[in-house]
């Protein structure tokens, strides 16, 4: 087997290990669902130690017999735009972060001119406002899609802006099945589902069972089919209400528009040992007066349970090495702050 380490988004990254036969489901989704062949070009703007660029990009584009891209250089939304010109991918993967900081950099129109026919996104949960600002600078919706390093490939995607997730080519999945109207936590089946961690016991014991494994992710059925709603400890409870991070967070970005560049909402004790939100925003710069303005108002029209009790503006929000959001590090940030009450 091999090992692939997780990006550590909520804690201290464990070591996943897979086996060397789980390349042989690798062109499943690109194959069936992208529709593509040895005359594609994929380039993933991440690096191959992260699993969406390593199995989704490499795994994949060498199964299919397609041209696989490399850059050794780090990632930028300058950076993919002269990889895209100079050797014109059909296929591009990337984060939502970087999708934003293409269209804030204004480089997002100018892909669709190069003959990419689909762009991916995964690694964290992509904004419905990235997606229709997207949608409207390229003529082409994202893919939304989610996958972990435990699953190495995507097991579940959107190619619509419903939001509703359906699983991938040879995916199942099933509930924990409790009450249908809250999120749950969901568990995945596929063949290339990792064979568990590398000396983290009790981790495997909750996280793997007989073959499936849960990701600790929380989902609301939809008809069906899956709605993101955010990991478990994202899920609060304020004033006696169940309250997603992830949903504060949309409404928030919703209200922002462009004038936050990043933000975020974690929950976090306050002095009196109760649960509350904290919000963490990086204002675009020149339109500092706008953004706080505009998440003021927002906040006040949330109802209670819902409001950010507290509001950070910071210069930069932490990522892990591979780009995503490092929730962990907020509650440190915040309790760095001074903030309790």
């Amino acid at each position: 087997f091999n090992i692939i380490y997780s990006s550590g988004t909520t804690g201290t990254p464990k070591g996943v290990m897979h086996s060397h036969s789980v390349t042989a489901t690798a062109a499943a989704f690109a194959s069936e669902i992208l529709g593509a062949g040895p005359q594609d070009r994929l380039y993933a703007s991440s690096k191959l130690f992260f699993a969406y660029a390593l199995a989704n990009c490499l795994f994949a584009g060498l199964r299919l017999g397609a041209t696989v891209i490399l850059d050794s250089e780090w990632p930028s939304a300058e950076r993919v735009a002269q990889m895209v010109q100079q050797h014109r991918p059909t296929i591009l993967f990337c984060v939502p972060t970087l999708y934003h900081k293409m269209l804030q950099a204004g480089v997002a129109a100018m892909l669709k001119e190069h003959g990419i026919r689909h762009f991916i996104s995964a690694g964290e949960t992509l904004p419905s406002s990235v997606s229709s600002a997207w949608q409207k600078a390229t003529g082409r919706t994202p893919i939304s899609c989610y996958g972990t390093s435990e699953t190495l490939y995507l097991m579940l995607y959107c190619d619509d802006d419903s939001g509703h997730l359906k699983p991938t080519p040879l995916t199942m999945f099933r509930y924990d099945d409790l009450a249908p109207d809250l999120p749950q936590r969901v568990w995945l089946r596929h063949p290339a589902i990792a064979r568990g961690y590398w000396q983290r016991p009790a981790e495997q014991a909750d996280g793997f069972h007989d073959g499936w494994f849960s990701p600790g992710d929380m989902f609301l059925r939809c008809d069906g089919w899956l709605e993101f709603t955010g990991r478990n400890d994202d899920m609060l409870k304020i004033a006696g209400q169940w309250v997603s991070t992830q949903w504060v967070e949309q409404a928030l970005r919703a209200a922002c528009g462009d004038s936050v560049q990043e933000l975020a909402a974690v929950g976090v004790k306050s002095n009196d040992g109760l649960t509350a939100i904290a919000a963490f925003l990086v204002a675009t710069p020149a339109q500092e007066e706008t953004a706080h303005r505009r998440v003021a108002e927002e906040i006040a029209t949330l109802p209670g349970h819902k409001r950010p009790r507290w509001v950070h503006w910071v210069q930069t929000l932490p990522h892990t090495a591979t780009g995503k959001l490092q929730r962990a590090a907020l509650g440190a940030l915040h309790q760095q702050s001074g903030a309790g009450n």
